[in-house]
């Protein structure tokens, strides 16, 4: 998602639950190219699981292609490398190649589990 000017958490939790975030465009314009092409599309993010159905309905809105949402369990603190790497390997596990994964952390890319890695710029935050 591009973004929104946010300052601060509980103001990103706003934005989150309007389900209104615009997408950032080249990525936006990738997905909907790799979905032309046959790729499988998921979605590995840091949000809760409580933020699962505005995640669905901003996705929704925008027309973007998924094949998989992965959520953070509620209350699951384990650093974004370990979570993300596990849900990684969980893909794999059911048969898929993970071709690329695109981030706009470090800590997205970190820990395997994908033949290339894409860093995204983000400035308005950092997430170890």
């Amino acid at each position: 998602m591009q973004s929104t000017g946010v300052k601060d958490w509980d103001e990103f939790e706003g934005v989150v639950r309007s389900s209104e975030a615009p997408p950032i465009k080249p990525t936006y314009d990738f997905l909907k190219w790799a979905r032309r092409h046959g790729f499988a599309l998921f979605f590995v993010t840091g949000r809760p699981e409580k933020d699962r159905t505005p995640t669905v309905l901003n996705l929704l809105l925008h027309q973007i292609p998924y094949d998989g949402l992965y959520c953070r369990e509620n209350g699951n603190h384990e650093p974004a490398v370990n979570y993300k790497s596990r849900i990684r390997e969980s893909i794999e596990k059911m048969g898929f190649t993970i071709v690329v994964n695109i981030g706009d952390q470090y800590s997205d890319l970190a820990g395997g589990h994908a033949l290339d890695c894409e860093k995204l710029p983000n400035k308005m935050s950092y997430i170890p």
